[in-house]
């Protein structure tokens, strides 16, 4: 039997279980030998001519069950960890290539950028670790300064060890429609900018923004705790932009909001010192109990009157273990069975990852996590509303054939990379683009010829280095 570098997610769960739970066990839960689970965890093939053995997928659907029953999360349990967990992987970058060819040296790169050859080593092998972006951005800047192309060489390192690219345009960003463009086809304005200052009125809902709405708006209600979470552009602020201006028209709540910017670097006494602020207590004590007991009676106060808090905090996929931890605690303020706080949580993908770690299971078991998905069937639908409310028409814009295109190339990068990308700041950049090159090339409105030189990623995944 030979052994792959990837194991089944759902092996690491069995051990930070509390108690850990045995393959044996879990053979007898679901009725399954030992070694058929012992395989199928471990990706064990019997030699490279066969495939990888697999779970069938009854058998997956008893052991979800299992583990529901013993409060263990099933999230991603059957992806394989080298996939997931890249400090296990070895990511081929470019700069990788380079030095494997006698290109550059780490020594050479680390000279230019000032830090340790081994940061270098392990940024080329696209081994996750607390690089910041100076540093990053460092490694870029000598790698150039070499001669080589420094966008590319930490390529895909940013792009999986991250966990999703920030914009995948990033190294080439598109242009805003020009006087010019918008003319040709028509339009009164730019329809994908400025659409707040309607009143709202030009935003799109999907179902799945709705549906999200829905959720923030019970929490606040209720006194909830929810984790709104999506890929960058997925439309998470738009979405709490309505349901803020909501909640303020109706003068029932108050919306509590810490200005701290480092939010890595924001503690239990800076929710408490944004609680008292919002508040308006005066005078607070010195101490951190004093002042959450004073936070406390604030909070009594409010509902007493008639009103409902909100702590909201944003970019918080950056928060600090300790504090998601604290939440909790700040979240369990109540008075007998009347929650006096509702807390709303708003981040990107990597803070719904963080609450299925063993270390915040506390706060995972009471925090709603609610994902933006992305517009799917209802890409077209975006496409009319956008343009009609620019005074336009989708099909004086771009034909079906080349609509279609679009929505093939956005489904080919899911499969490469793993995450979805018709989300709506991804394809308002595509077809941005487009229309540029539409008239750039002299084009009545986007045709599929056109639609296929749009640069949909800036460095191809499957590009030799």
């Amino acid at each position: 039997m030979r052994k792959n570098a990837e194991q089944l997610v759902l092996k690491s769960r069995l051990r930070e279980a509390d108690p850990p739970i045995k393959i044996a066990e879990l053979a007898r839960a679901v009725g399954k030998g030992v070694d058929y689970l012992y395989n199928g965890l471990n990706c064990l093939r019997a030699d490279k001519n066969r495939a990888v053995h697999t779970i069938a997928q009854p058998v997956k659907l008893a052991i979800e069950e299992f583990l529901k029953s013993r409060n263990v999360s099933i999230r991603g349990i059957w992806e394989r960890e080298r996939k997931v967990n890249l400090n296990r992987a070895h990511v081929h970058t470019a700069l990788q290539e380079w030095v494997d060819t006698g290109q550059l040296s780490f020594r050479q790169v680390a000279g230019a950028a000032k830090c340790s050859p081994g940061l270098v080593n392990d940024l080329a092998k696209g081994r996750a670790g607390k690089f910041g972006p100076a540093k990053i951005a460092a490694v870029k800047r000598a790698v150039t300064a070499l001669g080589f192309d420094g966008a590319k060489a930490l390529w895909p390192y940013e792009d999986y060890v991250r966990g999703y690219r920030g914009n995948i345009f990033s190294a080439k960003e598109a242009k805003m429609l020009t006087e010019e463009v918008r003319r040709h086809f028509k339009l009164f304005r730019d329809p994908f900018t400025n659409e707040f200052l309607n009143g709202g009125k030009d935003v799109f809902l999907s179902r799945a923004h709705r549906r999200a709405e829905k959720l923030l708006l019970e929490a606040a209600n209720n006194g909830g705790f929810l984790a709104l979470v999506g890929h960058v552009g997925s439309g998470k602020t738009t979405i709490w932009k309505r349901v803020y201006e909501h909640l303020q028209k109706t003068g029932r709540f108050k919306i509590c909001v810490p200005w701290q910017i480092d939010r890595a670097a924001m503690r239990a006494s800076a929710l408490v010192e944004t609680l008292l602020t919002d508040l308006h207590v005066e005078d607070p004590p010195s101490s951190l109990n004093a002042r959450a007991r004073a936070a406390y009676e604030a909070l009594e106060n409010y509902a007493e009157a008639g009103k409902r808090v909100c702590l909201v905090i944003d970019e918080a996929h950056l928060l600090h273990t300790n504090t998601l931890k604290s939440l909790k605690r700040i979240y369990e303020l109540g008075k007998g069975f009347k929650r006096l706080l509702a807390i709303i949580l708003i981040g990107q993908m990597p803070l719904k990852a963080r609450f299925d770690a063993a270390n915040v299971e506390e706060v995972s078991r009471r925090c709603l996590v609610c994902e933006v998905q992305p517009l799917g069937s209802e890409l077209r639908a975006y496409l009319e509303w956008k343009f009609e409310r620019a005074g336009g028409k989708l099909n004086r814009v771009m034909t079906d054939d080349a609509a279609k295109l679009m929505g093939k190339q956005l489904a080919a990068l899911r499969r490469e990379y793993h995450r979805p990308f018709d989300f709506p700041l991804v394809v308002n950049a595509v077809v941005e683009m487009a229309m540029n090159l539409a008239v750039e090339a002299g084009e009545k409105i986007i045709t599929p010829d056109v639609m296929s030189k749009v640069p949909m990623i800036p460095e191809a995944p499957n590009e030799e280095a």
